[in-house]
């Protein structure tokens, strides 16, 4: 009879724990904790020149952490197609860049990330993954297999696609974090967005959802200047908009030499 009311005890105090546990934020909740969370603990994590830190951020009994950027260089310039040099800078504003561009194409694949000062300089605040399994660094070199390889191929196919709208050169196995359910997660942006009217050589690069497709179709200057004011320049909007273009372009000749449905995935 003891040994049955123990087991009834724990049985309704799991029940209880359940219906205690936190519903996950939405991306708002998120970006008000970002803005106003007291800032706790930090430690840097950035290697050289980058100094970027992850810290606690408190409020009230809600914690989590964040990734704070304050990196606000230029780099050595690139070179567009015709050999004309273009701008490259390291800069804590393209993180809130690719964010909003993220949320702007409904791909939900980029964190959270909102401007505030940090130490006296302003800083990106980035919402630090949950849940995180490993980095693909990691799944590379222990030659771990996704439980679903057509699902983790989309979800690569997705992030080429973004990587090159924003003309993510610096995009590593590093910065592909991957969740226990095995949700990739793009971080680490601050050096994209240079306005090179080119295309990268990338892999996973002949598919794409077909919303992300629709969705880059329906992009403007308007929409883009609208979303980003304040983290990207008029020239690198426009830029942008040509690598759309070169984009479109590529999945519609992919798509007119092997049918759709083997380019487009839902």
């Amino acid at each position: 009879m003891i040994r049955k009311m123990a087991l009834l005890s724990f049985a309704a105090l799991a029940s209880i724990a359940l219906c205690q546990t936190a519903p996950i934020p939405s991306l708002a909740e998120k970006e008000r904790f970002l803005h106003t969370a007291r800032i706790g603990s930090t430690r840097l994590i950035g290697q050289g020149v980058t100094k970027s830190s992850r810290s606690m951020l408190i409020e009230g009994a809600k914690t989590h952490e964040a990734q704070i950027q304050s990196i606000d260089r230029q780099l050595n310039e690139l070179y567009a197609p015709d050999g004309t040099p273009v701008p490259w800078r390291d800069d804590w504003r393209h993180n809130i860049a690719a964010y909003l561009i993220d949320r702007l194409l409904n791909l939900n694949m980029v964190p959270p990330s909102v401007e505030r000062v940090a130490n006296g300089k302003r800083a990106a605040f980035t919402w630090w993954v949950d849940d995180v399994a490993m980095v693909e660094t990691e799944r590379q070199r222990k030659e771990i297999l996704p439980p679903n390889p057509e699902l983790w191929d989309r979800q690569r196919a997705l992030a080429t696609t973004f990587d090159q709208l924003i003309y993510n050169i610096d995009r590593n196995s590093g910065n592909l974090v991957i969740t226990k359910d095995w949700t990739l997660v793009l971080i680490d942006h601050t050096r994209a967005f240079a306005p090179n009217p080119r295309l990268m050589d990338r892999e996973n690069f002949e598919r794409c959802s077909r919303s992300l497709f629709e969705s880059l179709k329906t992009l403007d200057a308007s929409g883009l200047t609208s979303a980003t004011k304040g983290y990207l320049t008029k020239q690198q909007i426009e830029v942008m908009l040509v690598r759309r273009d070169l984009i479109v372009k590529h999945f519609q000749k992919l798509i007119s030499e092997r049918g759709e449905p083997a380019v487009l995935f839902p």
